[in-house]
């Protein structure tokens, strides 16, 4: 005759519908038949926003000069995608253009087309495609000023934060 609650802590799937049983027998009953109960549980993953760690890099470029890394030790981390791959992320760069640029003038973009975008190292952009060492990690564009890369199935946390270092901006 235990009238007290029992606790049992088990681990749910990450997202999805989780079905369990608990059979519970009535000591009051003289046939002990359990009664089986079932319950279902949703489990709403959380998404907790990325961190950008690091961006603290003021590269100092020359304009018509040679392209400059924009930050050689950010690193990314997604709580959600650190575990598996950042297939479908996008990663979008633009410059900021300040009004005093262009005086009297209504900015159409945030920044002139002549901001170029680009890879050092072992990360090259190539035909709408991010490769990392040889592995095509996303695919990219580089309009008016802004680098869009939207990352693929190959693209782990370890090369994603390797693309972040090898940027380079060149004007």
């Amino acid at each position: 005759q235990n009238s007290g609650w029992k606790t049992y802590t088990f681990t749910a799937p990450t997202s999805g519908l989780y079905t369990f049983g608990i059979g519970v027998v009535n000591l009051f009953d003289s046939v002990n038949d359990p009664i089986l109960l079932i319950d279902h549980v949703s489990v709403t993953p959380s998404n907790n926003p990325p961190v950008i760690a690091d961006l603290d890099n003021t590269p100092v470029f020359t304009e018509g000069g040679s392209p400059v890394v924009l930050d050689s030790n950010a690193a990314i981390s997604d709580p959600e995608l650190d575990a598996t791959t950042y297939d479908g992320a996008v990663l979008t760069l633009s410059r900021h253009v300040q009004e005093e640029e262009f005086p009297g003038e209504v900015v159409a973009a945030l920044a002139p087309s002549e901001d170029l975008f680009g890879g050092s190292g072992s990360l090259s952009f190539t035909a709408g495609n991010v490769v990392l060492s040889g592995v095509t990690v996303g695919t990219y564009s580089d309009v008016d000023g802004t680098l869009e890369i939207t990352f693929n199935a190959n693209a782990t946390r370890e090369r994603v934060n390797s693309v972040l270092n090898q940027i380079t901006y060149a004007n």
